[in-house]
């Protein structure tokens, strides 16, 4: 896989882990690295992903967070328990480290052609142009891939019910009434304490009512549900 360059889209320069012979994560004006002859990006500007959440360098250092909020590059530690060399992308370009939802900042004033990097608390829903970056999709989907989804257990109720009904269509069994007591079940209540509208398809007993389209149309129903929760 192809290294990764990040940039901050306020500045336009780009993340790098070496100024001169110091070691450091800054941000860094790639046209006056140009102007110098050098080609960009730099091999200190390209970073490889894992998902594990790790961000490293081409040495195979990883990105860490250090209090109070430091941003250093490290020996990768193995431990899934320490969470300072894991990050995760938001939908808006934040880059936050794990341990504590810290934000990778750029910092001002410049210091000539570069920006100090720092690990801050921000406002994540409103973040600022130099809280923010420019991160490929791939990287991204990479990166995130190590945050575990939380369940929606109101998502898992009604998946629940959709293979109820795909069971009770192939067994041809009543939906609305019970076949043996012709009373309301559990899809009428299911489906009422949501205010979904429900469609009946009931053959049992001399009672006709509703047609076979009716599974169908209630399990469209759930799904149509999903998507707004």
């Amino acid at each position: 896989m192809s290294p990764f360059v990040f940039t901050n889209p306020q500045t336009g320069f780009t993340l790098d882990c070496k100024i001169g012979s110091t070691d450091m994560v800054c941000v860094v004006d790639n046209n006056t690295v140009q102007s110098w002859g050098i080609p960009t990006p730099t091999d200190s500007q390209k970073w490889t992903v894992t998902t594990e959440g790790l961000i490293k360098n081409q040495e195979g250092k990883a990105l860490t967070f250090e209090a109070p909020n430091r941003v250093t590059f490290q020996p990768v530690k193995g431990n899934s328990d320490d969470k300072t060399q894991q990050w995760s992308v938001s939908a808006k370009g934040v880059l936050k480290c794990d341990f504590n939802d810290c934000a990778l900042v750029v910092q001002q004033p410049a210091q000539g052609f570069y920006y100090n990097v720092a690990c801050e608390k921000i406002d994540e829903n409103n973040p600022q142009p130099n809280q923010c970056w420019n991160i490929p999709p791939e990287a991204a989907n990479i990166l995130n891939q190590h945050v575990a989804p939380q369940p929606n257990p109101e998502i898992e109720k009604c998946r629940s019910m959709i293979n109820e009904l795909r069971l009770y269509k192939q067994r041809y069994w009543a939906i609305g009434l019970n076949g043996d007591t012709l009373q309301p079940d559990g899809f009428v209540a299911f489906f009422s304490q949501r205010n979904l509208p429900f469609e009946y398809f009931v053959r049992s007993r001399g009672v006709s009512r509703g047609d076979y389209s009716a599974y169908d149309r209630n399990i469209a129903t759930l799904e149509n549900y999903i998507k707004t929760l």
